[in-house]
């Protein structure tokens, strides 16, 4: 794991059944095989995931090893500009999103309700 080229230890890494954390360079070794589909990280605290343009997170690579058996999965993090040490956690079930209106729809309504709730 890293952030701003900087190599980030402890960061825990899975693939659904194992567990390991990285070394203080960010590197980190994680046997596994094809029944594990993928591996994930847990964000460590102070950091923020990439996301994808349509605003989910990018925490988690599918495995897919190379002609040499092996893969490489990298979690580019960044540093937040905020102390994060205080959360709240909502749970959303399966919205049951289907399109652009309904995306709209959960956007303009369930969000702020979220955001009140929160705040």
């Amino acid at each position: 794991m890293h952030a701003g080229g900087k190599g980030l230890g402890g960061v825990a890494v899975t693939d659904g059944l194992q567990v390991v954390a990285t070394e203080n360079d960010g590197r980190y070794e994680l046997i596994t095989d094809l029944s594990r589909r993928f591996v994930s990280l847990s964000v460590p605290a102070g950091y923020a995931l990439p996301t994808h343009a349509t605003g989910t997170t990018r925490c988690f690579h599918r495995i897919a090893p190379g002609a040499n058996g092996s893969m490489e999965a990298q979690f580019p993090l960044t540093p937040l500009s905020v102390e994060d040490g205080r959360h709240a956690f909502l749970l959303l079930a399966d919205i049951q999103t289907q399109n652009i209106p309904d995306m709209t729809r959960f956007r303009q309504e369930t969000v702020p309700d979220l955001k009140k709730t929160v705040s």
